[in-house]
């Protein structure tokens, strides 16, 4: 088996709304048009979409490293203190807009919780351009990002 494939190939996992194949679960994290990073409770990096062509640049090595080791030092307290505003229960989410190699990137951070709000991980999704569902805190992030950057943006 390579290490592109899931590791129980045939296994099912079933969810509350349907069943999904291993396969099926890897392909649909690889499809969606966005990144998707988890970092654990313990502050580990600990799972990525492997989705081609990523802007925030991800490889299983990284896989058990801390938030110092994965993270430009000059972002690193930030990432901490939000992190950090997750597992006191003080934030569940916060929006991030960034550039990173010429893209405007939107990342949104997410407290990942139980049933029981016990905090465990913090889950980072980004894109590169916002969608439908953008909400007037996200579309004010953008259009602040145009105008610091100089970007035009326009659609919308």
């Amino acid at each position: 088996m390579s290490d592109d494939e899931p590791f129980m190939k045939d296994a099912h996992v079933t969810f509350p709304s349907g069943t999904l194949t291993l396969t099926e679960l890897q392909q649909l994290f690889k499809t969606l048009p966005f990144e998707l990073d988890l970092v654990d409770a313990n502050d580990r990096f600990s799972w990525y979409s492997d989705q081609p062509n990523r802007n925030h640049v991800r490889s299983k090595d990284q896989l058990g490293k801390t938030l110092a080791e994965i993270h430009p030092a000059k972002i690193l307290p930030a990432i901490k203190s939000l992190i950090e505003s997750f597992k006191t229960g003080k934030r569940d989410s916060i929006n991030i807009p960034s550039m990173q190699n010429g893209h405007k990137i939107m990342t949104t951070y997410y407290a990942l919780r139980d049933d029981a709000g016990t905090y465990l991980g913090t889950l980072a999704v980004s894109y590169t351009h916002l969608r439908a569902h953008e909400t007037c805190a996200d579309r004010v992030c953008r259009l602040l990002l145009e105008k610091k950057t100089g970007g035009g943006g326009g659609g919308g």
